[in-house]
């Protein structure tokens, strides 16, 4: 991710979080945690993958960043992500993703 600029995150998922009664996605650096959106930030849609042969129900989780969220990331760092929810009184976590922070020549918000 370049800082400062607003992309929108997506992950694949194969459970379906739409009726979690909590979600967390969390962006850290390090032991920091800078910030973390929720599932009313998360946009949910379904898509069919064929995956050996066979079609598998997906969800496709969006999350769109603002200028201050990605200006939060040390440059030239790695942030990590990570989804944890509540379903029906089980908690799921996901892997720690790991994406590269680019740096921004001009800092400000625009």
């Amino acid at each position: 991710m370049i800082r400062g600029s607003t992309p929108t995150n997506r992950f694949k998922s194969k459970v379906d979080i739409r009726n979690a009664s909590e979600a967390y996605m969390t962006y850290a650096q390090g032991d920091n945690i800078l910030f973390e959106k929720t599932l009313r930030d998360f946009n949910i849609t379904e898509t069919t993958v064929l995956a050996h042969g066979k079609k598998l129900l997906m969800y496709i989780i969006e999350i769109e960043l603002t200028q201050e969220d990605t200006l939060s990331f040390s440059e030239n760092k790695q942030v990590e992500i990570q989804l944890k929810c509540k379903i029906d009184n089980k908690v799921l976590i996901s892997k720690v993703l790991k994406a590269p922070v680019e740096k921004v020549l001009k800092e400000d918000v625009i």
